[in-house]
């Protein structure tokens, strides 16, 4: 299908992006994994995405973790 393959594409170019440092795009993909967006729902990825976003700098990702430790 088109749509997945589109978003294996976003993965592939937020992954990248985080590898650069920018911190939307960790935060971004902790939201994929978080929300299972063509992928496994990943909890444990989606934290690992959200404390790399934290570290980057993005403004949305403590609360984000936040949320998904607490449920």
């Amino acid at each position: 299908r088109y749509v997945d393959k589109d978003v294996q594409r976003a993965l592939r170019m937020f992954d990248r992006s985080a590898d650069q440092g920018i911190g939307v795009s960790a935060f971004f993909l902790g939201v994929i994994y978080r929300d299972g967006v063509s992928v496994p729902k990943d909890a444990g990825m989606a934290a690992t995405r959200f404390r790399e976003a934290e570290r980057l700098g993005d403004e949305n990702a403590a609360k984000a973790l936040k949320v998904l430790k607490t449920g």
